[in-house]
């Protein structure tokens, strides 16, 4: 066992990494969280690597770089692309950006759908160019036969209520809530998707949902943190 892990920490690396299924136990931000602590407690990325039964270091050095995301896209990383989130790999290449690029390219990445290729080639073309982030992928936009777009919204989770709360529950059950919440006060909208994290959420869908949700007299962030409260009240 790597040194500084609990028994259970330990369990959620072998269900969560080398594998391709569909559901994993860990989160990849879990999973960085995890080697890093073993890490600060002594383990080498060699130490890691064989915990996992890698035959190299370099997915190790993978996941660390996750650590390296502006907190407000941690709750974008998941294992796959999903619409509303990024995968592990278009993830781990944003984390080679400067944290103001990886704000700007994130909600890009979201609102034009672009695949781990575009995201590699994006970042490769900052890296080498003296371009912005946005010229960058418009270069890349330029060379697809169709873009569409969607409006992405981040807020953050304001109550210290909340977020205790939502710290308690799985990531499906949180979606779940955000979903009903949005339902239940906004039963017009419709054609979206939605995440939630214990700190953050993010709401994505076309122009309907954009045209719905600036209308917010509140502003959306605070309308949506009273319709969490709200739902959870209900739950008792």
């Amino acid at each position: 066992m790597l040194p500084g892990l609990s028994t259970d920490e330990h369990k959620l690396l072998l269900l969560s990494v080398g594998s391709h299924k569909k559901w994993r136990l860990g989160s990849p931000m879990q999973i960085a969280e995890i080697f890093d602590k073993a890490i600060q407690h002594g383990a080498t990325l060699k130490d890691c690597a064989n915990a996992v039964h890698f035959d190299g270091t370099s997915m190790i050095s993978r996941f660390l770089r996750l650590l390296k995301l502006v907190p407000e896209l941690k709750l974008l990383v998941d294992w796959g692309q999903s619409g509303v989130t990024m995968g592990f790999t278009a993830s781990h290449e944003l984390a080679r950006l400067e944290a103001d690029d990886q704000i700007i390219a994130s909600r890009l990445i979201l609102q034009n759908q672009l695949t781990k290729k575009e995201v590699e080639k994006v970042v490769r073309l900052k890296l080498k160019t003296n371009c912005s982030v946005n010229e960058c992928i418009d270069q890349i936009l330029r060379l697809r036969t169709k873009v569409v777009k969607k409006n992405v919204y981040l807020g953050a989770v304001t109550s210290d209520k909340l977020q205790a709360h939502l710290l308690r529950v799985s990531q499906n059950e949180r979606d779940l809530l955000l979903k009903r919440a949005l339902q239940s006060r906004l039963p017009q909208l419709e054609n979206y998707v939605c995440r939630l994290s214990s700190e953050r959420f993010l709401i994505m869908g076309g122009d309907e949902v954009e045209k719905i949700l600036d209308s917010i007299d509140e502003g959306f962030e605070s309308f949506v943190n009273l319709a969490l409260e709200r739902n959870i009240s209900k739950d008792g």
